[in-house]
């Protein structure tokens, strides 16, 4: 197995509401601060789901960067190189370490820790200057993965020996070492449990999720940039024991998230009026 930097861009998760059912507002919610209570499940489901989706887009950029030799987590720092252009394999066995630096020493993911082996297998075609691959992903946590929400205070932990099997198909084309390109797009589906610590409570957050994820690295003289966007699905129960709690976070971007608590909607939000009502750190 090969070791690598732990490695991220930054991270949009995105849902679509599912139909108005028994109990369901159809109706727009308000847009101006929601109760306490709302803005509490809120918080615990964004975290939740911010755990999940984050190790979609993690351990992806991690099989990214297995075949540039380092390049994308080195974030366009000179770095140490052993191949001359890109060296894709249809075979990946990684650990990756989430306390990891990058090329400019600095912690990729800093509200995160834990680690996560991630093996790969698919197709290529191409060659090193400009190819595809196509991969089945599969991950496990080797240690608890445990994620933390900077604004919230809500820390998500994802189960050691859990983990999130998907697709995954990148692109590429190489010029030089300071000139090269990288389109990336993921797809992950199925149901999730994260354990949730927030005043002092313990809530289980369970669900169904949907997440496709794109991004694009590139590489020029001088310059080193990461586009990514989402979209995806989170519907969940959020539960301590004695009270239960139904949530969907609908994110159609970043100016426009929905959410919904128990059947009442509220929204649309921008990503900054999330933060300010919610006290969310949406990406």
């Amino acid at each position: 197995m090969k070791r690598i930097p732990s490695i991220l861009a930054a991270l949009a998760a995105a849902v679509l509401v599912p139909a108005c059912g028994p109990g369901n507002s159809s109706s727009s919610g308000s847009s101006g601060a929601p109760p306490a209570e709302a803005v509490a499940q809120t918080q615990r489901t964004d975290a939740a789901s911010d755990a999940a989706d984050k190790a979609v887009q993690i351990t992806s950029e991690a099989v990214v960067d297995q075949g540039t030799d380092g390049q994308v987590a080195a974030r366009g720092a000179r770095t140490a190189r052993s191949t001359v252009a890109f060296n894709y394999q249809a075979s990946v066995d990684i650990v990756l370490d989430l306390d990891s630096v990058d090329g400019n020493g600095q912690d990729r993911w800093p509200h995160a820790t834990g680690q996560v082996r991630i093996q790969a297998a698919g197709t290529l075609t191409g060659d090193q200057n400009a190819g595809t691959a196509t991969y089945a992903v599969q991950t496990e946590w080797l240690t608890d993965g445990v994620f933390t929400d900077p604004v919230s205070g809500c820390s998500a932990t994802i189960e050691q020996g859990s983990g999130i099997d998907y697709s995954l198909s990148i692109e590429w084309t190489y010029t030089a070492e300071d000139n090269w390109m990288i389109s990336a797009e993921a797809d992950a589906s199925g149901q999730r449990t994260v354990v949730v610590q927030h005043d002092g409570q313990t809530w289980t957050i369970t669900g169904q999720f949907t997440r496709h994820w794109e991004a694009v690295f590139t590489r020029a003289p001088g310059h080193f940039s990461v586009n990514v966007t989402a979209q995806g699905r989170r519907e969940v129960t959020v539960t301590n024991g004695t009270e239960t709690h139904t949530v969907v976070i609908d994110m159609a971007g970043l100016n426009s998230i929905t959410i919904i608590v128990d059947g009442t909607v509220y929204g649309p939000y921008t990503a900054h009026q999330i933060r300010q009502y919610f006290n969310c750190n949406v990406e």
